[in-house]
């Protein structure tokens, strides 16, 4: 990755070389240097780039005895630009076909020496032309990452280096990411490819001259988000998770000899700690943790739950999802929710568990108390989740203390 943007030079150097005249009629013999200027004008407008002086490029062209209006290969044009110390180069060529023009465009990544974006336009008016070279000069700002750092965390908010001036708005989707194993050619020796690790995903929602902030959208785990990461744009709607509603209510629940209780943090986590005592295979001991989602239903269909949750002892606990089934449930009736559960086997620490609602069945032990065979799952109106300790004289006296980080809701995967 290059850094094109920080917070002690926030803005991108870059170069336009003359564009290349092919068959142009000698009336437009200036036309690569006219474009070269509408190109330089519209970047200014954009606010993100510092633009090379023409006339230092002049001087670098003289030297490499290169002629500016001239066709430059890309690795001249690498060359030239490490040259001037510009990050991104832009050059192209202008045809003439009978007074109709055709205008092709590159912007060139100076240390790669690799094309980041090409655009092109044929059957151009020569009085419309200026508009179309604004045209091509937006699609190719377009295509220029923004990547910065993260230079602070604030509970759910991250500052980066990056401001009005490196061209950052509102709603804006950052990458947080590490730069991992570089990918080098075994003969040549040259870098391929360098590896990116992901940690999460921030939003824009203010903008100042030099930096920004932005709210954590998702993250691979919780807290992963720190001071010195690396933050790259991305276009689109990114494939964020949405979160269930953790601030619910919460409450727990015990029969003796059982204990249990919870607690829910200022930053929404769930601390649940229970214990149950060696019990026989008839007993109607009990320990579990119960939320009923503040938006009341939530729509699971084509979902995927995923629980970051941390444990102590490691010990088996099922997980439950309760659903609004019509025709057999009945409002303000918690009794008459339909359930399906699974046994989550949980180790040690911190660990993230994904679970399809789907793939979850009603429990025969429901089936027979309520003496329903056939009663459906709705997965379209799920009222809320259960986490209870499995009981089991195998298993002896269980106890543990569990910490429900975050549960979120995917798109199906």
């Amino acid at each position: 990755m290059n850094s094109w943007a920080f917070a002690d030079s926030s803005q991108i150097k870059i170069a336009v070389l003359d564009f290349h005249k092919k068959d142009v009629s000698t009336s437009e013999k200036n036309i690569g240097s006219v474009v070269n200027e509408w190109f330089i004008t519209a970047l200014v407008k954009d606010g993100r780039f510092e633009i090379v002086e023409r006339g230092l490029i002049q001087n670098i062209f003289e030297e490499q005895n290169l002629s500016l209006s001239g066709h430059v290969d890309t690795k001249n044009a690498t060359k030239i630009g490490k040259i001037l110390g510009a990050k991104l180069l832009v050059t192209g060529s202008i045809l003439d076909f009978q007074n109709r023009f055709e205008l092709n465009a590159r912007l060139i990544d100076v240390e790669t020496g690799t094309i980041i974006a090409a655009e092109s336009l044929r059957n151009i008016d020569p009085a419309t032309i200026e508009d179309d070279v604004n045209s091509i000069t937006t699609l190719l700002i377009n295509a220029i990452p923004l990547e910065g750092y993260v230079v602070k965390r604030n509970d759910n908010i991250i500052t980066l280096d990056l401001g009005i001036n490196s061209g950052v708005k509102k709603k804006m989707h950052f990458l947080v990411f590490e730069k991992g194993e570089k990918l080098i050619h075994p003969v040549t020796g040259k870098v391929l490819d360098i590896e990116i690790i992901k940690k999460g995903i921030v939003t824009v929602n203010k903008i100042k001259e030099k930096i920004s902030e932005a709210l954590i959208v998702s993250e691979n785990t919780p807290g992963i988000l720190q001071t010195g990461m690396l933050v790259k744009n991305i276009t689109g709607s990114p494939n964020t998770e949405k979160k269930i509603n953790l601030q619910g209510q919460w409450e727990s629940y015990m029969d003796d000899p059982a204990k249990s209780f919870v607690s829910v943090s200022s930053d929404q986590k769930i601390t649940w700690i229970y214990s149950v005592p060696l019990v026989e295979d008839d007993s109607e001991a009990s320990s579990g943790v119960y939320c009923v989602f503040t938006d009341n239903y939530v729509s699971m269909r084509n979902k995927t739950l995923k629980i970051i949750i941390e444990s102590q002892s490691a010990k088996p606990v099922y997980f439950s999802l309760y659903s609004f089934t019509p025709g057999f449930s009945k409002a303000n009736d918690e009794e008459s929710l339909v359930p399906v559960e699974t046994i989550l086997s949980l180790k040690p620490g911190l660990q993230t568990i994904r679970i399809n609602p789907a793939t979850m069945s009603v429990p025969q032990w429901w089936r027979e108390d309520y003496k329903q065979t056939d009663i459906p799952f709705n997965s379209n109106k799920i009222h809320g989740l259960e986490f209870f300790a499995v009981i089991d004289s195998n298993l002896g006296a269980v106890s543990d203390t569990l910490i429900i980080h975050e549960v979120l809701l995917l798109p199906e995967q």
